[in-house]
């Protein structure tokens, strides 16, 4: 899911996951604002948040209900795309009991096979501590990992969320942050 936001006229994407969205609308606004803060901290520039919209790039059906027993088996079996939507389907509630940290047992199991999307949706996670301890560094390591893997469409965005947190924490943490990335390439590619 990304969300667009009107500034100043100005359309630009802010990228993720903003899986508040679809869940609780109103803090969207709080995190769309901190967005804004964050921005005008790094950018030297005011930012007026004029419109929202939201839009979610993934397969998750208003009617998982009744497919989550078809959806788990093919995340037991090991398919990323169902393990990111069994998770998400957490996040919402929709069809399973809405837990944070179930979505995010799934999430890291698409991850780990370096499916970018539930990457990206990890170091949003991460960012904002939902189902795990907030940690910038794992976040920073995800969203790196996603652009490495994105598709060319997702990867500006992936990127825009991971410059910005590296612009707020310390060298010390994206050097840390950069080794894990580099540790978790080698493992992937030895396991294929």
């Amino acid at each position: 899911m990304s969300c667009h936001s009107r500034t100043n006229g100005v359309l630009f994407e802010i990228p993720l996951l903003f899986r508040h969205c679809m869940r609780q609308p109103l803090s969207v606004l709080v995190r769309l604002s901190n967005v804004a803060r964050l921005l005008t901290s790094v950018g030297g520039f005011g930012v007026m948040l004029t419109s929202i919209s939201c839009t979610s790039p993934v397969a998750v059906p208003s009617s998982l209900g009744a497919d989550v027993a078809a959806v788990r088996a093919n995340a037991n079996a090991g398919d990323p795309r169902a393990q990111f939507n069994l998770g998400y389907a957490y996040y919402l509630g929709r069809g399973v009991p809405q837990n944070d940290a179930q979505a995010v047992t799934w999430y890291r199991q698409a991850a780990e096979q370096g499916d970018a999307v539930a990457q990206s949706t990890l170091g949003y996670a991460y960012l904002d501590g939902q189902g795990v301890l907030q940690d910038d560094v794992e976040a920073h390591k995800w969203f790196n990992l996603a652009v490495s893997r994105a598709s060319a469409e997702n990867r500006k965005a992936y990127a825009k969320a991971r410059d910005a947190l590296a612009a707020r924490i310390t060298p010390q943490q994206l050097a840390e942050s950069q080794k894990l990335a580099q540790e978790w390439h080698a493992a992937f590619d030895a396991r294929q």
